[in-house]
């Protein structure tokens, strides 16, 4: 039997059976933004990673499948608009289950601001080689350039939003696989196993744990299928089939790209690879010249905007069942009547990101707005699966699936997480702790907030399973 409680009467609701495995990919795909994070993930990641890029790839590699283990096992019994939220008040109460949440929240949408900063750097610096000199406050415009039209896109219904994400996304991976290629061969000689030696990252394997964090971050995103548990055709069967092979190809695809560009730029000159200003568009003049410049340039402004969409479609949809469950106010449930998109919620996440951008970019300028931004974006990603894995171990009975799957791998992703805390908190620093104390001092006052006020003990338009149904 499958448990399914009706939105109130009279309430318009999310479109059952509205997408297919394709679109559910292309969530996946763009939700991770290759070219996106090829131009900022991967240059916070050189930072710490420097020559070792690869080696906190491989490594953050191993987290993203055990991370990706944890909705793929729920998925097993789950499927809810809410997502990881879901899963969480399943396995370890609605309390605990919101602050970890609220966590996963962040963890999403504090990537959108780091991306219209980058963007405004990256528009910047093609301005600069184009002989054109933006005035310092162009960035003010750029973030909304940026965010709103994601905004735009995700207001209206959810089928064209996401087969605009498999276009783009099938695009995106092909120019990164021929970009990798090109650099490669362009290296010759320079090309290397001491890429995996993690004296080459910077303090060792301390540089490592923190780039591990950040590329693991990178590597994230296909878990966002799960938030169109109730809007999937096939519901948990689609959304599981779409967990292994948009997690696996990222995989694949960094991987490539991580080794491509650490010889590429050259091993031993890493650490001009994360001061430059647009290192992607450097490599890619280097073996495309400009008019490959420019086509890239276009490329990852797209890749950003579809990224932003992604994470506007996943959140909107997390807020909206934390409000049918009574942990948010209610009006953040609401459903546009013709469009069955959650226009409320999807609007207060705009202006979370909008807030998060231009606070971040007036208190500490581009570079370091980004960093603080995409820090606490790791944190928030920490946090939440922590808790996840945890409340996985947990759950385990419920799902009456294998020991592997339930219990070793969530312990060895707790192990990595932990690794992953001590990268990114010590030693401590300035301005970059500012992301992870405010990620877990939310938390804290959502773990509050939820004692207040009085959550529903039962699962909104959620899809539970029974045990004799899995079995």
């Amino acid at each position: 039997m499958n448990r399914h409680d009706p939105a109130p009467a009279g309430a318009a609701s999310l479109e059952a059976d509205a997408v297919s495995l394709r679109h559910v990919l292309g969530e996946g795909f763009t939700s991770n933004g290759p070219l996106a994070s090829a131009a900022v993930a991967f240059t916070a990641t050189a930072a710490f990673g420097l020559g070792a890029l690869p080696l906190a790839f491989a490594l953050a590699a191993v987290v993203a499948l055990t991370w990706i283990n944890t909705p793929f096992q729920f998925s097993r019994r789950i499927a809810s608009a809410g997502g990881l939220y879901a899963f969480l008040r399943e396995s370890v109460g609605p309390r605990v289950g919101f602050s970890g949440s609220v966590a996963y929240f962040f963890y999403y949408v504090l990537i959108v601001p780091a991306n219209a900063l980058v963007a405004a750097g990256l528009l910047r610096y093609a301005a600069g080689q184009a002989g054109i000199g933006l005035p310092s406050w162009s960035w003010l415009v750029v973030v909304p350039a940026m965010i709103l039209p994601a905004y735009a896109i995700s207001y209206f219904r959810l089928r064209p939003s996401l087969t605009y994400g498999v276009i783009t996304g099938a695009v995106e991976a092909v120019l990164l696989v021929g970009l990798s290629v090109l650099l490669i061969a362009h290296a010759g000689h320079h090309n290397t196993v001491q890429v995996f030696n993690p004296r080459h990252a910077l303090n060792g394997w301390g540089g490592v744990a923190i780039a591990m964090g950040i590329a693991a971050t990178a590597l994230g995103g296909p878990d966002a299928v799960v938030s169109l548990g109730e809007e999937a055709r096939g519901g948990r069967r689609t959304i599981r089939r779409a967990l292994l092979i948009t997690q696996t190809s990222v995989i694949g695809l960094y991987l490539l790209f991580s080794y491509a560009a650490t010889v590429g730029w050259g091993l031993a000159k890493m650490a001009g690879f994360s001061a430059a200003p647009a290192p992607l568009l450097t490599l890619t003049h280097t073996v495309a010249g400009p008019a490959g410049e420019a086509v890239v340039l276009v490329l990852v402004l797209n890749s950003i905007i579809g990224v932003n969409l992604a994470v506007n479609i996943a959140m909107g949809r997390m807020l909206l069942d934390q409000a049918r469950m009574g942990a948010i106010p209610q009006r953040l449930a609401r459903v546009h009547p013709v469009h069955r998109t959650p226009v409320t919620a999807l609007t207060a996440t705009v202006i979370v990101q909008l807030a998060v951008a231009y606070a971040a970019g007036a208190g500490w300028g581009l570079i370091d707005g980004f960093i603080v931004c995409i820090v606490a974006a790791t944190a928030g990603a920490i946090v939440s699966q922590l808790i996840a894995n945890i409340g996985l171990i947990r759950y385990r009975d419920r799902l009456g699936a294998g020991a592997v799957g339930t219990i070793a791998i969530p312990a060895l992703a707790v192990g990595l997480l932990g690794f992953a805390v001590y990268g990114n908190f010590f030693p401590v620093t300035y301005p970059a702790v500012v992301g992870p104390v405010a990620v877990l001092g939310c938390c804290a006052m959502a773990l509050a907030w939820a004692f207040r006020v009085r959550q529903r003990p039962a699962a909104a338009p959620s899809l539970v399973s029974s045990a004799a149904e899995l079995a």
